[in-house]
């Protein structure tokens, strides 16, 4: 039974104030990967953001760690714009983007990885994942 001047459904709440900060990230991250062209062909048409070192290795780090991983995850050093041809390749393992590429295009890139090594000791390298994930060609 409602009682006299409920609602029906609960009123919405607003976002955090880190919920806010967190999208104004993500959008500045997107932006960024956007405003570039491809890093494998160099083409200008719809690009995509890719993470170079994965969110679910991120967020191991962060765990570990106690980082705060929405900082992580927008980190512009861990970024290369590609298009959705090359990123969905990249993500199926028929073309992986090569190292030289990626360091070209994200010079900074290997500054962040040292950065989560230091911050990760003990655990799985992030550099071994870079090694893996991006074949040197």
């Amino acid at each position: 039974m409602r009682l006299p001047g409920m609602r029906r459904t609960p009123m919405k709440k607003r976002p955090s104030v880190n919920r806010v900060i967190d999208r104004q990230a993500s959008e500045a991250w997107a932006w960024g990967a956007r405003s570039k062209p491809c890093a494998v062909c160099g083409c200008g048409g719809v690009i995509e953001g890719h993470h170079l070192v994965t969110q679910q290795t991120l967020r191991k780090v962060a765990e570990a760690t106690g980082l705060e991983f929405e900082r992580l995850r927008w980190d512009t050093r861990n970024r290369l714009s590609l298009c959705p041809r090359h990123h969905q390749a990249h993500h199926a393992g028929s073309h992986r983007v090569p190292l030289s590429v990626v360091l070209e295009h994200a010079p900074k890139l290997m500054q962040f990885v040292r950065e989560l090594d230091r911050a990760h000791d003990g655990c799985e390298p992030v550099l071994c994942f870079v090694e893996r994930t991006y074949p040197v060609a």
